[in-house]
């Protein structure tokens, strides 16, 4: 079991030792480290609650954003007739 662990161990510290160089093979190279970690996918399909947070309406946006549809319903109906 010790063996076991043992080599784990080194295998370990093996790749830690890697990433360090390739890290600093690529900070010489370009002055600053360009590879980025990878991004964990995001499931489109589960719900997400902060997509769909409630947003705050004040009455005078409210009817600032009503007064802008209806004007522009107003204006396609007006322009279709001509």
């Amino acid at each position: 079991m010790d063996k076991l662990k043992k080599k784990n161990d080194q295998e370990k510290d093996m790749l830690k030792t890697y990433k360090k160089q390739s890290r600093d093979e690529e900070i010489r190279a370009h002055g600053k480290q360009i590879s980025l970690r990878p991004q964990v996918e995001i499931n489109k399909k589960k719900y997400d609650r902060k997509k769909y947070k409630k947003v705050e309406v004040d009455e005078e946006m409210l009817t600032e954003i009503v007064s802008k549809t209806v004007k522009n319903i107003l204006k396609e109906y007006y322009n279709g007739q001509k």
